[in-house]
């Protein structure tokens, strides 16, 4: 699963980034929120594409 992360949006890259992770102030449960969210994207898209690949083999 290399480069899963090229797509992040600005809160995303503060909450993966260690150094922002240093920089800013997260309320309690936020980061996890938006990892969460992330990593849900990211599965939900590598589905779409192991399904359509999947469909291209059957066919």
């Amino acid at each position: 699963m290399m480069g899963t992360r090229s797509r992040l949006t600005a809160p995303e890259w503060d909450a993966f980034s260690r150094y922002s992770r240093h920089l800013l102030r997260w309320a309690p449960g936020e980061l996890r929120k938006i990892k969460r969210k992330f990593w849900r994207r990211v599965r939900v898209r590598q589905r779409a594409e192991m399904r359509a690949e999947m469909k291209g083999v059957g066919a």
